[in-house]
């Protein structure tokens, strides 16, 4: 049999399908290096045969012929892509080079293309990385260009797109930094004189340049295309910033591809019109249209294209929503598109709700017979959108409906089909485990996180998925250190310790700057807890050392709400410590941190924050009492702890009401002594009952016994004013209840300091009203 008879019996429509799966997949199919086009990389962008070589290409160049994978950074027009372009057509080593295009991947049709010169390195350019990790399925592409050893040559715009591209990696189980390590390099912006004398080697005049830091903006004529977006007719202008606001909101392909079908559903002009519009657009040279799509270049929309007026982020997602309410795909990313914007911004809350609504209108066309994918896909991203919610407003009905979303997906992503899926809902889950642990049953909830963290662990081993096994081991310290508030105090903490110090093995402040700051956020709080139990001087100092870590990291301008978080955690450890050294000095290190908090932790922003700082502020007040200024301290202690019942009612909060109750029964004891003994004392007594609506034998016993006990003592002090008979059976029957609970077995110290009350009681009231 000789070649052409082999050759003859692959069938023509096999040859011809798989042709058509690589068209849809990828622009450029290993095409040797030094035969590279700018077309293939730039597009339509302006091309000039001057480059300026930098300092960076040379590590481009190194890295490529190490055959290493490369990730280089920089903002829009700071010459990634050229500089890839660059290296691989002038490199002396050739290369197959790869380019998919950025869209949906199919892992039942997608096929790496075969590669016949298998003696030479293949390359794979994955340019914006920002927009392929946005794509359903874009880590099975990576995954599949991993496995085959291909060299990876990605880039990526820096700031909240690069933090994008991190989040997106950890999600999905894939090692980032471990893909990259070697070679990740940022462009740095130019100096002016140095865009100046390149402009004057390219002939351009300075005036006609509008430059931004960018070597791009010095090629491409972006005042000019100022001056005509400036100068052109208002349908013009319509036009462009319809553009800009489908952008704005998510809704677009690739780098800046708009289907006409979604255009046209956001231009309601008349077909003869908007086909007039789009032709003199494209004279213009603002965007080109192709095969029923306009593709437009992303810096046009961002700095040249303008709305007016200006138009709130979420407002316009709104807004552009209703123009897709029958189209899934459309909405799924508007909603994730605010969910990301919400991410950052102080009006979290509201933006997770125009997500979590979008997502509930995504539901009612992805069903879960039909689009199974699909469905558990918007559940797991309703889940998520649920859980941050909870951190701000309605904790236990969000958490629940947040569990109730993730529990949806999990009857399509099983652990034998999706594995991975499998282990990023059960990461989810144990995350909003402990926001529920925070409010409600914190045993039961702080042990349920625990169980799904170690399901997803079943995945996310260390040797395969470091980021995320870190990520899981910070979660597991969380749930251990709350379930450290409720039982083996010791025990719990000292294994949320032990998960955390795990996390920080791979978190480090310059790999992971944010995931090390809240590592060492949550590593603070938990030498907090630990402080209770032992040494609480040494870890204290601990958890304030914590603090201070991430605090290097999280700035109020950059990181609000994780600033704010950490100044609450700071001022907790100061309020510890101060109780026993240095009590001023500490206390009002305490309330400075705590102050800082409020900036952010607003009460109409953040009201349930805003109340928590709230009473710990009040206990700082309370601690500095004892040492100066004690009715000036206790009257702030009792007001501060007043403006947190506006958020934690009995209600909504009813166990955080029934601590702050009676914390104001102890500072309104305490003001007993300098002023008003017999008023002070039944306001007290009356902070006490309150309380013991809440604090039961029965759900909160020892709870009940610390109230007992201080309802019982100021019975008896007041029983030297009036009522005496009344007061001191009432301060009996009080610590009757406490002994109920305060054993000499389990609480020895209680227990003796209730003898202790006792025997101060019997001097005044004798035996007789004892039962």
């Amino acid at each position: 049999m000789n070649l052409t008879e082999i050759i003859s019996l692959i069938p023509i429509p096999f040859l011809f399908h798989r042709r058509e799966t690589h068209k849809r997949y990828f622009s450029v199919t290993w095409k040797l290096s030094k035969n590279l086009k700018p077309r293939d990389l730039l597009g339509e962008r302006p091309f000039q045969n001057y480059y300026e070589v930098r300092d960076f290409d040379l590590k481009i160049k190194i890295a490529l012929n190490k055959h290493r994978n490369i990730l280089i950074k920089g903002s829009s027009l700071a010459g990634k892509s050229r500089a890839i372009f660059e290296v691989l057509k002038n490199n002396k080593e050739f290369f197959d080079v790869l380019i998919p295009i950025c869209r949906e991947i199919d892992p039942n049709s997608f096929i790496v293309p075969y590669r016949a010169r298998f003696w030479r390195k293949g390359v794979v350019i994955l340019d914006d990385l920002q927009r392929f990790v946005e794509q359903p399925g874009f880590e099975h592409l990576i995954r599949e260009i991993s496995n085959r050893g291909f060299i990876i040559v990605a880039s990526s715009r820096t700031g909240r797109d690069f933090q994008l591209v991190e989040s997106k990696f950890a999600q999905q189980g894939l090692d980032f930094r471990s893909l990259f390590h070697d070679f990740e390099i940022e462009i740095s912006p130019i100096d002016e004189d140095v865009a100046r004398k390149i402009a004057n080697r390219i002939k351009k005049e300075w005036a006609r340049i509008s430059f931004n830091g960018t070597i791009g903006s010095i090629f491409m004529e972006l005042l000019e295309m100022k001056t005509r977006f400036a100068e052109a007719p208002d349908n013009e202008k319509t036009f462009l910033r319809s553009l800009k606001k489908l952008y704005d909101c998510g809704v677009f392909q690739d780098k800046g591809t708009f289907p006409l079908s979604w255009v046209r559903k956001i231009i309601t002009d008349d077909e003869i019109i908007f086909n007039n519009t789009m032709e003199v657009l494209q004279l213009k040279e603002f965007f080109k249209v192709d095969k029923e799509k306009i593709k437009i270049e992303p810096v046009y929309v961002e700095e040249i294209i303008t709305l007016f007026p200006i138009i709130n982020q979420r407002l316009l997602c709104k807004e552009v929503a209703q123009l897709f309410q029958n189209d899934p795909q459309v909405l799924l990313k508007i909603g994730d598109r605010l969910h990301d914007l919400g991410l950052n911004d102080i009006k979290v809350a509201s933006f997770m709700k125009e997500a979590i609504t979008l997502y509930h209108k995504v539901l009612k066309h992805y069903k879960f017979s039909i689009t199974p994918n699909e469905y558990a896909l918007t559940q797991n991203h309703l889940g998520t959108a649920y859980a941050i919610l909870a951190e701000i407003e309605d904790t236990v009905e969000n958490c629940q409906k947040s569990i109730s979303a993730h529990n949806e997906a999990l009857k399509i992503f099983t652990i034998d089909q999706y594995p991975l899926d499998y282990a990023q809902t059960q990461h989810y889950l144990g995350i909003v485990y402990e926001i529920l642990a925070e409010v409600e049953n914190k045993d039961k909830n702080s042990k349920l996180a625990i169980v799904a963290s170690h399901e997803a662990l079943k995945i996310y081993t260390k040797e395969k998925f470091p980021m995320v096994y870190a990520a899981v081991q910070n979660n597991l310290g969380i749930a251990y250190g709350n379930l450290a508030g409720v039982e083996e105090k010791e025990k719990n903490t000292r294994q949320a310790i032990t998960n955390f110090i795990e996390a920080l093995s791979f978190f480090t402040i310059d790999m992971f700057p944010k995931d090390y700051a809240m590592t060492q956020l949550n590593l603070g709080n938990t030498y907090g807890i630990l402080s209770e139990v032992e040494n609480e001087t040494y870890n204290c100092r601990k958890g304030i050392s914590a603090c201070k870590k991430a605090l290097k990291i999280f700035t109020i301008d950059q990181n609000p709400r994780d600033y704010a978080m950490t100044q609450n955690t700071l001022g907790n450890a100061y309020r510890k410590l101060a109780t026993v050294e240095d009590t001023v000095e500490n206390c009002q290190r305490a309330i400075t941190a705590f102050t800082n908090s409020l900036k952010i932790f607003t009460f109409d922003t953040f009201p349930l924050q805003y109340a928590s700082v709230h009473s710990n502020l009040g206990l700082t007040y309370l601690t500095l009492s004892y040492v100066e200024e004690k009715s000036e301290n206790c009257r702030l202690a009792i007001n501060v702890w007043n403006e947190a019942l506006k958020i934690h009612t009995i209600g909504r909060f009813p166990r955080e009401y029934a601590r702050i109750q009676h914390n104001i029964g102890v500072a309104f004891f305490n003001l007993a002594n300098p002023e008003s003994i017999d008023g002070n004392c039944q306001l007290a007594i009356d902070a006490f009952n309150e309380a013991l609506k809440i604090r039961t034998i029965d759900k909160y016993p020892i709870e009940y016994a610390m109230t007992q006990l201080n309802l019982g003592t100021t019975h008896g002090a007041l029983a030297h004013l009036e009522n005496r008979v009344d007061n001191c059976r009432l301060a009996y029957e009080a610590f009757n209840e406490a002994k109920k609970i305060y054993t000499i077995h389990g609480f020895p110290a209680q227990y003796h300091q209730l003898q202790k009350n006792i025997n101060l009681l019997k001097a005044t009231c004798g035996n007789s009203q004892k039962n």
